[in-house]
């Protein structure tokens, strides 16, 4: 009710031609900082609300905004500036009105002023609030698909030029920035190419490698923020298939398998994603990561970590695709002896099929390639029990089930305890089933697992 009262407020304000008179207030320089404040806040509550975002969404209005923010000597009103911008911003179409209006120069231009007129200032770390504001919005209007074409202008525009630069500075929070600018670019394999052929991956790495703090250790939230900005963009990077190999010889795979031992839930769950894209269809990097001393340990640590969904899934994710790519005997062994199996179980219990596709998949491989030697990890980590669910599930591809069938039949040829399993949890009643089904991917393997009479 109360909400509603402010809205209805908001619009009439809105047709009273409020909004104009509050932006000519603001353009007026010689006034007290104060008038300036209470005419942005008022400003500010008004678009707020969701019937009047619109209405500051205007090349006029935002012209008048722009040339204030610039021409402001005061902390203060540029920051509250910045955060009416960013309201306006909420919506694609005042995203739109923004980068039309150039608004993002003229927040490059904020930020290469603070930059160079910081050292010594008194009001040093209010500019600097100022410039970390202006970073935050021109990356929000990069969200917004034909904005980021236009200020990327295939690598040309300023917004790269200056990102790469803040890279040079000494300031983690600008550093961030930065590496999300570039993320926020790298959003089509096109756009990473050029990218890269501006050896952005490389001064990435060098960040990560720079870095003074043990990944043991506790860091900085802001080393934290800097960490996490930059592995989100190389995770990017990983991609487009074009780039996998030059990713891999840039030193992205050391710098994630070392990121790997941070206590950062964040961190570790960009590091185990950049890992899994980067081994996916390169048996010598997933042979790299599988040999690494202590990785496969430390990615079943992680597997079984409550404190955030992202980290276990990918540390599944991740082992299914070493087991998948590595065709290495020895690294499938060392994923069934540190637990995982479990591990690989848990990810074939996802609600996505992808996933369950991919667990499926590395146990079947691991399954053929390891044999009734380890009998009894299998049996424990309840693979067979996963596997018959994963088949009578009907809503499930076709494909995937079959799959699962098949790791089944190579269960059945570990010996007589494994068939005395599946007898016992009714795989006889589910080969009917199927045989009424009459699928075709199926049959085959049907037959042959009828012949050990279940």
């Amino acid at each position: 009710m109360i909400w509603t009262c402010v809205e209805e407020a908001a619009i009439g304000l809105v047709s009273a031609g409020i909004v104009k008179g509050l932006v000519d207030v603001v353009a007026i320089r010689d006034v007290p900082e104060r008038v300036h404040e209470m005419a942005l806040n008022a400003l500010d509550n008004i678009v707020e609300s969701g019937e009047c975002q619109s209405c500051l969404a205007d090349q006029d209005i935002v012209h008048t905004m722009k040339t204030s923010l610039v021409g402001s000597s005061f902390s203060t009103i540029q920051q509250r500036i910045i955060e009416v911008l960013a309201t306006i911003a909420k919506t694609d179409d005042g995203k739109n009105v923004l980068v039309d209006g150039g608004v993002c120069d003229s927040l490059l231009d904020i930020i290469k002023t603070h930059l160079e007129g910081v050292s010594g200032d008194e009001g040093a770390d209010k500019k600097m609030d100022v410039a970390y504001s202006a970073a935050d919005l021109i990356n929000l209007l990069l969200t917004e698909d034909k904005n980021m074409d236009m200020l990327f202008n295939e690598g040309c525009g300023r917004v790269v030029t200056d990102a790469i630069h803040w890279f040079t500075q000494p300031d983690d929070k600008l550093i961030a920035a930065g590496s999300l600018v570039i993320g926020n670019c790298a959003r089509s394999d096109q756009n990473c190419q050029r990218l890269f052929d501006l050896d952005i991956v490389n001064k990435l790495v060098s960040l990560l490698r720079n870095s003074a703090t043990e990944p043991s250790k506790q860091e900085t939230v802001d080393q934290q923020l800097s960490s996490i900005s930059i592995l989100s963009t190389l995770r990017n990077f990983s991609i487009p298939t074009t780039l996998k190999s030059e990713m891999v010889s840039c030193g992205v795979v050391d710098v994630a398998i070392r990121s790997l031992q941070s206590i950062n839930p964040t961190v570790q769950f960009k590091s185990l994603a950049i890992l899994r894209l980067l081994v996916d269809g390169q048996s010598l990097v997933a042979c790299q990561v599988g040999e690494s001393e202590g990785v496969v340990t430390r990615i079943v640590e992680l597997s079984g970590t409550d404190i955030h969904s992202g980290v276990k899934a990918e540390s599944g994710r991740l082992l299914a695709a070493l087991v998948k790519h590595c065709h290495s005997k020895g690294i499938m062994q060392a994923v069934a002896e540190c637990g995982g199996v479990r591990c690989l179980v848990e990810l074939g219990q996802s609600d996505h099929p992808v996933m369950v596709h991919e667990a499926v998949v590395a146990l079947m491989i691991m399954a053929t390639s390891l044999g009734s030697e380890s009998l009894s990890v299998w049996m424990e980590g309840e693979v067979i029990p996963l596997a018959l669910d994963v088949v009578r599930n009907k809503a499930m591809k076709a494909e995937i089930r079959a799959n699962a069938l098949t790791l089944v039949w190579n269960i059945s040829q570990f010996g007589e305890a494994a068939v005395e399993e599946l007898k016992r949890i009714g795989m006889s009643e589910l080969l009917h089933q199927l045989n009424e089904e009459s699928e075709a991917l199926f049959q085959d393997m049907v037959h042959k697992l009828q012949t050990l009479n279940l």
